[in-house]
């Protein structure tokens, strides 16, 4: 397929840009080399700011340093901390993350107002495999690697959608005044794999443009795309059947 064709899927159209087409080719790439390595190839597919949690950025309108997650502060009332990723949204608001705070391995989704460090979600989300990425340029919208709930095995792995959906304003003045978080969540299963595969691995393009679900079938490599200039739909992105 060139650079000019067009794929269709359900109720999608989407065109393959050149800066798709060496998205994909690098994502493979990084796949087959992990794997030829001997390593998890997921975690050599992704790589989200690892080498540093407690992470500065630098601010559009004043440049100047701005911490985004501070985890001495976070982990202040917990015997175990452990964050496996976060993502700073496009606007710089906020920041999302993945923690342990137990030591067996499955992580809690949170996210943060970065200019107050406080939480916006009234319960962190559980069974999180770990791996998360904004919608493209949203700032409501995450998607993120869940464990598979109704599975014995927590290798079964799920991709799944939050939406931060912002209360009203009265709702808001109730939350200021309890010190509450002032959003709700809606969630549901964006992409459940078959049985056949496994290493499922989330990823967004440098233009941000789609987001590369990867997994590995049999003995290749399968990427897929989601185009991220589209609202998500899930009836446009049905779950596989076994």
């Amino acid at each position: 397929m060139t650079a000019d064709e067009a794929l269709t899927a359900d109720k999608q159209h989407v065109v393959v840009t050149q800066s798709f087409a060496e998205a994909v080719q690098q994502a493979v790439a990084e796949a087959v080399s992990a794997a030829n390595a001997g390593a998890d190839a997921s975690c050599q597919f992704l790589s989200i700011n690892s080498s540093s949690h407690l992470a500065t950025g630098a601010s559009s309108s004043q440049s100047q340093e701005q911490i985004v997650l501070d985890e001495n502060l976070l982990a202040q009332n917990h015997t175990y901390w452990d964050v496996s990723s976060f993502e700073v949204s496009s606007d710089g608001r906020l920041v999302a993350f993945a923690v342990d705070t137990v030591g067996n391995e499955s992580y809690d989704l949170q996210v943060l107002d970065i200019a107050t460090q406080q939480p916006l979600l009234a319960a962190a989300v559980p069974g999180c495999a770990g791996q998360l990425v904004w919608w493209g340029n949203s700032s409501d919208t995450l998607l993120y690697v869940a464990e598979d709930m109704s599975a014995t095995d927590r290798s079964k792995l799920l991709v799944k959608v939050l939406r931060l959906q912002q209360q009203q304003p009265e709702q808001q003045q109730q939350a200021q005044h309890t010190q509450q978080p002032a959003y709700g969540t809606s969630s549901g299963v964006i992409y459940k794999p078959s049985a056949e595969e496994t290493e499922l691995s989330i990823k967004m393009t440098h233009d941000k443009q789609f987001i590369l679900l990867t997994s590995r079938l049999g003995g290749a490599t399968q990427v897929q795309a989601l185009a991220t200039s589209y609202p998500i739909n899930l009836t446009a992105y049905p779950t596989n059947s076994d």
